[in-house]
């Protein structure tokens, strides 16, 4: 389906007995745009028009009158489509299996998500890739999400505004040994976590973050004109 179609899910609650003539004929003058009570029926209107009724139990809901007669537009919904793209990786990272293969997307609110599993790299905090414009945030980020295989603890992932992705390394003072002090018991630092750069990888299911940047219409504004990135689909 072209860019910018809508698929529908709507139900016809009413169907027309005028030919494709008669209605393209009707539809060739002005469109009203109505309110009432109840479902429309389909001796009501012509095609275009659009009316918004007060349904019983339901509430208020949205029609338009179409060659087949009226279609709830409240059922119409957006064809979506989420396009992963590999990642390009950097620092000696690679993916840990063809079916965990490193990947990132976005969806139709503007929000990046990543999926699969990295290995080999050269270094725990190595930057494992660089994402292109529309996929940044518009300042440094740090999410937790990650989990390295090897010992199934969690972690963080750093996401510059330039689009560079590392892990941190990070350390548990909570389950870390204690001290005491002045009488009181205090936790410390404890083991320092590192992304697994062994054959079992680190996993980056789950990392997902909102991409804030301005970038240059796609969805065919004028030329210059910017939107928000969650304002439309990337593809």
């Amino acid at each position: 389906m072209p860019k910018g179609r809508f698929s529908s899910t709507g139900v016809v609650v009413g169907a027309t007995g005028r030919d494709r003539f008669q209605q393209t004929s009707e539809n060739r003058s002005s469109n009203s745009v109505t309110m009432g009570t109840n479902v429309p029926r389909q001796s009501e209107g012509k095609v275009g028009d659009i009316t918004v009724r007060e349904v019983t139990s339901i509430g208020l809901r949205c029609y338009i009158k179409t060659n087949s007669g009226w279609y709830d537009i409240n059922a119409l919904v957006a064809q979506q489509r989420i396009g992963w793209r590999d990642m390009v990786l950097a620092n000696s990272w690679a993916e840990v299996s063809s079916t965990l293969t490193p990947q990132y997307c976005i969806d139709a609110n503007g929000f990046v998500h990543f999926r699969g599993a990295l290995k080999s790299g050269s270094g725990a905090t190595a930057a494992f890739c660089t994402l292109p414009e529309p996929f940044r945030p518009n300042r440094t980020i740090r999410i937790a999400g990650a989990v390295a295989a090897s010992d199934n603890h969690p972690q963080i992932v750093a996401i510059t505004d330039g689009g560079v992705a590392s892990f941190l390394s990070w350390t548990d003072a909570t389950s870390g040994d204690t001290e005491t002090v002045d009488g009181h018991e205090h936790a410390v630092s404890g083991s320092s976590y590192t992304a697994n750069t062994g054959s079992a990888g680190t996993y980056i299911d789950g990392i997902s973050f909102f991409a804030q940047q301005k970038q240059t219409s796609i969805q065919g504004g004028a030329p210059g004109e910017t939107s928000d990135i969650g304002q439309g689909l990337v593809t």
